[in-house]
C-alpha cells in the first residue's frame, strides 16, 4: 500500500495542475502583492514594509483618510535599508 494518502487522492481526482482552479490558486499564493496592515498610533496608521527596494523594510505612517483611499501617500519614518548603509551596520527591524 502507499504510504502517501494523496497519491490515491490524486489518482481518483485527476492532476488539477493547468486547471483553471490550479492556476488561479498559484497566482493569488505567488503573487508579489500585499495589503499593508497598519497600526494605529495616536491619529497616524504605521506600517512596516519589506520589498524589492525596501529589502530590510521601511516604518512608514499615513492618515485614516488616506489609508482609506486605496492609494494611500506614505510618509517615511524609518528606513532600515538607509539607516544599514548610513551607518555601516547590519540593523534589523524589531517592531513594537
Amino acid at each position: 500500500k502507499d504510504k502517501n494518502p494523496y497519491v490515491s487522492k490524486v489518482a481518483t481526482l485527476g492532476d488539477p495542475t493547468g486547471s483553471r482552479l490550479y492556476d488561479r490558486v498559484h497566482d493569488i499564493l505567488t503573487s508579489k502583492d500585499k495589503i499593508p496592515y497598519v497600526s494605529k498610533v495616536g491619529d497616524l496608521y504605521y506600517n512596516f514594509w519589506k520589498d524589492g527596494d525596501n529589502q530590510r523594510g521601511v516604518l512608514r505612517r499615513t492618515t485614516l483618510e488616506s489609508y482609506e483611499s486605496g492609494s494611500p501617500e506614505w510618509e517615511e519614518v524609518l528606513s532600515v535599508d538607509k539607516l544599514c548603509k548610513d551607518e555601516g551596520e547590519s540593523w534589523v527591524y524589531k517592531g513594537n
